[in-house]
């Protein structure tokens, strides 16, 4: 989960009203209960009381085989007029290119984003933000933006569609997973 409770990230506008930080918090539980129902084994990670080297290695430790993934839960803002979704991904990792992939089709469908509000796929690069998380994970590894929080069509949206998207986060995992699995085989 990106953020920590003493930088909890941007505040949504109404209806959700929260920061990134307890919004992702709670939907971070949605995504776990999907996975675990699916039978597959998920972990939410905080930055709570820890560095985001710290979270890192934590993730890594535990995905310490190559069929594990994570994902990187955070929320847009820019100028309260800007809509979209888009994930990101480090440039090292075909992997993640694909896993990027997976979560931007299926969040967008979940949110029935088409045209300019599905974003797309970014890059990030050394040095840009956010970069250093995703360039240090050992496993495919993505960052998702589903909305710009500070948009109040962007936030209705999340908010009447938070369990879709929660799903949509785990079955971009298990899908993932599968066709990685059987290309390993």
């Amino acid at each position: 989960m990106g953020h920590e409770e003493n930088a909890p990230g941007v505040v949504a506008t109404f209806p959700i009203n929260l920061s990134e930080y307890h919004f992702n918090k709670t939907l971070s539980l949605e995504i776990y209960r999907a996975v675990q129902d699916a039978g597959y084994e998920c972990r939410v990670f905080l930055r709570d009381r820890t560095t985001r080297d710290g979270v890192t290695k934590a993730v890594n430790s535990w995905i310490s085989d190559d069929d594990g993934v994570s994902v990187e839960l955070h929320l847009n803002a820019f100028d309260g007029k800007t809509r979209g979704t888009e994930t990101l991904y480090s440039v090292h990792s075909d992997d993640s290119k694909m896993l990027a992939l997976l979560v931007q089709s299926h969040v967008c469908e979940a949110l029935g984003r088409t045209g300019k509000s599905n974003r797309g796929l970014k890059i990030l690069e050394f040095g840009d933000r956010g970069s250093s998380n995703l360039r240090k994970m050992d496993h495919p590894a993505c960052l998702v933006e589903p909305v710009f929080a500070d948009n109040k069509d962007d936030a209705a949206l999340l908010s009447s569609q938070r369990l879709l998207y929660a799903e949509s986060i785990a079955e971009s995992c298990i899908e993932f997973l599968k066709k990685y699995k059987e290309t390993v085989k």
